[in-house]
């Protein structure tokens, strides 16, 4: 038996992080459906297990990889600004965040300094600002 799937999955693209996620989703969205007996999750809960279904068992493997670099992209993108948000939150008693006037690189400053000559890390230009 196990050698007869090792045969079916040959060439096939098997399981990456998206298809992970497809599925955890599918998981979470079939529970609440169960609890809330709607329709549409119904068929939210269906597609996003299908979708999972179709992406493990394509033998189209560039495809499959591309849409999972697509998916590392915005997981990446979202996980650094969820990131940056936490240690604004973290440090908003003591510093302050500011952007350079020049190349927008976020600048982070002590509170209650008064008027302040800040140099950019990035572009190296000097401004004025209050912290």
């Amino acid at each position: 038996m196990k050698e007869r799937f090792r045969r079916f999955m040959y060439g096939r693209y098997g399981v990456d992080e998206f298809s992970n996620v497809l599925f955890i989703g599918y998981l979470i969205s079939f529970v609440l459906q169960m609890l809330f007996q709607s329709f549409v999750l119904l068929i939210v809960s269906n597609t996003l297990f299908f979708l999972s279904l179709f992406r493990m068992l394509s033998k189209n493997y560039e495809k499959r990889r591309q849409e999972n670099y697509v998916f590392l992209h915005y997981k990446h993108q979202l996980s650094t600004f969820l990131r940056s948000k936490k240690n604004q939150l973290r440090d908003h008693k003591t510093h302050k965040y500011l952007k350079c006037p020049i190349c927008k690189q976020k600048l982070r400053v002590p509170k209650n300094r008064g008027n302040i000559v800040v140099t950019c890390s990035k572009c190296h230009h000097k401004f004025d600002a209050h912290s």
